[in-house]
């Protein structure tokens, strides 16, 4: 992951032996996004990094949720505009709750 100015990128970079087998892996199946940024695990909300009207990148952390004493950063899978907020610090989620939508 590198970040510069407040702009994070993920980066994935492959051994040459990796890169030879990815051509067996099967393809990853795109879904719909729908928009709207889930939670990937239970936990509870600690913060939430961006405001409705934000202009947030892919990769850039949004909302940070603490489970099992482990906090960790769930990051915007596009780029987009915030429209809405759905979620507050200290609220608990679960798995597929919607944190954030994104405007269309």
């Amino acid at each position: 992951m590198a970040a510069f100015c407040g702009i994070t990128r993920l980066f994935e970079i492959y051994t040459p032996r990796e890169w030879k087998l990815a051509q067996y892996m099967p393809h990853v199946k795109k879904r719909a996004l729908n928009h709207i940024l889930e939670c990937p695990m239970p936990g509870m909300v600690v913060d939430v990094l961006v405001n409705a009207g934000d202009r947030v990148y892919r990769g850039q952390e949004l909302v940070i949720v603490e489970s099992m004493k482990m906090e960790s950063g769930v990051a915007s899978p596009c780029d987009g505009d915030v429209a809405e907020i759905l979620v507050k610090k200290g609220q608990p989620v679960d798995t597929g709750n919607v944190l954030i939508r994104f405007k269309p």
